[in-house]
């Protein structure tokens, strides 16, 4: 079975080694190397790989958000990341709270930075109006690719027509 994985837009080869005790996912250049103990079943290795996409993400997304937030002026207070199954990100605009899908890591870099530009926009501009619009143009003018590639590398669980950033 030869499975691919996306990494940044990126499409690996994934390869299992059973070997040991220790459970380690390591990128070469061309593969997805995940060594996992003989007997791991396909629900433990899913784990694994999630834990390790929320570390990638995790790497970049701090330097993302200094870039996107000098960008645009605009600050939120907090950043969490979470697996959604519509969006790609959320804002709540009372707490200044941003989610970042974490299936986000699978796509191109700058699908997460027209997504942090989106969520933050909304911090000035609840909907999506053409002051909105014209901010997030503003900020991020290759947006308009941007939101493509999502539409065209979509999540796992978007059903057709929901790809937005927040599912509207």
């Amino acid at each position: 079975m030869c499975e691919s994985h996306y990494l940044w837009g990126k499409p690996y080869r994934l390869q299992v080694v059973y070997e040991g005790t220790q459970h380690k996912i390591v990128k070469s250049p061309t593969k997805i190397i995940m060594t996992v103990p003989e007997g791991t079943n396909a629900e433990a290795r899913e784990r694994l790989f999630t834990e390790w996409y929320r570390q990638e993400l995790k790497r970049v997304l701090e330097s993302v958000i200094i870039k996107c937030e000098r960008k645009t002026g605009i600050c939120a207070d907090e950043y969490r990341i979470k697996n959604m199954k519509t969006r790609w990100g959320t804002c709540n605009i009372e707490k200044r709270r941003i989610w970042i899908n974490l299936q986000l890591a699978k796509k191109p870099m700058e699908c997460l930075e027209y997504v942090v530009i989106h969520e933050l926009v909304h911090l000035l501009e609840k909907n999506h109006t053409h002051r909105f619009h014209a901010l997030v143009e503003e900020y991020c003018p290759i947006w308009r690719e941007a939101k493509k590639s999502l539409a065209v590398m979509p999540l796992d669980y978007i059903k057709k027509g929901e790809t937005d950033t927040d599912g509207k």
